[in-house]
This record gives C-alpha cells, sequence and structure tokens, in this order.
C-alpha cells in the first residue's frame, strides 16, 4: 500500500456567506486540474438563487 498526502496550491476557495451552503456539489475533472464548486443558498441572483463556480490550476 502507497500513502499519498495532499498539499495546499494557492489560496483558500471560500463562499460569500456563511448560509450561501458553499461546497454542496463539488466536481473534479479527470485531470484534476479543474473543480466545479456549487452554492445552492447563494442570493446574488435573487433569494437562494445559487451559483456555480470554476476554478482551474494555474501552474507557474
Amino acid at each position: 500500500m502507497e500513502w499519498y498526502s495532499w498539499t495546499q496550491v494557492g489560496a483558500d476557495i471560500d463562499g460569500e456567506a456563511a448560509d450561501d451552503r458553499f461546497g454542496y456539489a463539488v466536481s473534479i475533472d479527470d485531470a484534476g486540474d479543474r473543480i466545479v464548486v456549487g452554492a445552492i443558498n447563494n442570493d446574488g441572483g435573487g433569494s437562494n438563487s445559487g451559483h456555480v463556480r470554476v476554478y482551474d490550476l494555474s501552474r507557474y
């Protein structure tokens, strides 16, 4: 058995408000360099309208 560990790259990815439920749904692509995160209670487009954000890993 091999053991691996994760190391954070870049800044934290946080929701806009405490009750957004940011992270309710999360998906990572097969390459591991793009994630999609949903916040079902985000109010940006109206009360609890929700939103999705896409994050790409930038390698320097």
